[in-house]
């Protein structure tokens, strides 16, 4: 018996306790960043004097690429060197990896920075060609950031009760004992989430 054999509900159990983003959060999220990018650097380029519209929408372009690539990039290497022994042990590398699909599913810091030069490149070409799109992309790029934050959260929870499972095994408990445990953790964190409300247990 081996601490992985649990993974599948360490994994549960860690998604529930860490609420990740709901779709209506992320279309908020997606909307502030959109409007505060906008707006951020209207303001910007108004204190700096510069009235040109071409420079001004490769400023926008520029600005919004940049900053959602570096939060990008910084929170993709923050969740490469999660991915440990005890990530692996645990198993769960069943569960949680890289979603780009141009790097490895589990990228080290070579490869992140391998993939930021190309990247480099390419965006300076988009920037001449249609700047508009890199204002989408560098939004974009802020939500993936946001987005692999939640994930490193529920990683570093689940390495935690891999460590208390695998303490649970070398202490002699068994299958049933581990899995009730488990079981038990995980029903009141439903329970919690979805509470019903009082009057439904007035009899």
């Amino acid at each position: 018996m081996r601490t992985k054999d649990f993974s599948y509900k360490i994994k549960l159990i860690s998604r529930n306790t860490v609420n990740g983003p709901s779709m209506d959060l992320i279309l908020f999220a997606f909307m502030t960043v959109l409007i505060t990018v906008i707006v951020g650097s209207y303001f910007v380029l108004n204190l700096l004097r510069i009235s040109n519209l071409d420079f001004r929408l490769l400023s926008i372009a520029a600005f919004s690429i940049i900053l959602g690539k570096v939060l990008d990039n910084f929170s993709t290497f923050k969740a490469g060197k999660q991915m440990d022994a005890d990530f692996y042990e645990y198993g769960l590398v069943r569960y949680y990896h890289e979603e780009n699909l141009f790097m490895s599913l589990r990228p080290t810091g070579r490869e992140i920075m391998k993939h930021v030069a190309v990247e480099f490149f390419i965006y300076l070409i988009l920037m001449f060609i249609y700047p508009p799109i890199l204002i989408a992309v560098g939004v974009a790029s802020l939500l993936a950031w946001y987005n692999n934050n939640c994930a490193i959260k529920e990683v570093v929870f689940a390495k935690l009760l891999g460590k208390k499972i695998k303490r649970m095994i070398e202490e002699g408990k068994n299958s049933a004992e581990i899995n009730k445990y488990l079981d038990k953790m995980l029903k009141k964190l439903i329970y919690k989430k979805y509470k019903r409300p009082k009057k439904f247990f007035k009899v």
